[in-house]
């Protein structure tokens, strides 16, 4: 199972190439196509049909549409035949282990990204949340301060009388 994995990553760098990159001449097609001819074969062609749509789109003109469109025909056809190939070799099975193994990867770097993403909005939030506590604690201070006498802060400094002379005076000031 070792000898497989050692080819997972000249797989997964020809399924991320660009569909404008030539896979034929980059060093993990000629090392995976050792291996594995027919495989590789099948993902250039499977890239062959993407970049044949991806141009069929963008034509205007009648008779190249349908040129393009019989060259996809003659692509897929060949497509089949690969398929055939991979099935009588038994590389069908190890692409499949890869494509298994490139969809776990996928999703977990997603999800990992995802996750990330979430945690640093989170933990903003959660900064907004603490200022927010803050600012209001200080807000709610100021008001008591304003609203209510100065002896009910600060009972143990004055005695009666003096207590008495503070509502009495922050009274009057109230009422002005």
């Amino acid at each position: 199972m070792k000898e497989r994995s050692d080819y997972y990553p000249c797989y997964e760098k020809l399924i991320r190439m660009r569909l404008e990159e030539q896979i034929e001449e980059s060093p993990e097609y000629k090392v995976l196509a050792k291996r594995y001819p027919h495989l590789v074969e099948s993902i250039r062609l499977k890239r062959e049909i993407k970049r044949l749509k991806e141009k069929l789109k963008f034509m205007e003109k009648r008779s190249a549409r349908f040129q393009v469109k019989r060259e996809i025909v003659s692509v897929e056809a060949k497509l089949k035949r690969e398929s055939a190939l991979k099935c009588l070799y038994g590389e069908n099975k190890q692409e499949s282990i890869f494509n298994i193994r490139f969809t776990i990867e996928t999703s977990k770097k997603h999800i990992s990204s995802s996750a990330r993403g979430v945690y640093n909005v989170s933990l903003k939030a959660r900064n907004d949340l603490q200022k927010g506590y803050t600012d209001l604690r200080k807000k709610l201070r100021r008001l008591m301060y304003r609203k209510l006498p100065p002896s009910v802060f600060d009972l143990r400094s004055l005695d009666t009388a003096e207590k008495g002379l503070a509502v009495k005076e922050w009274i009057q000031k109230r009422r002005k």
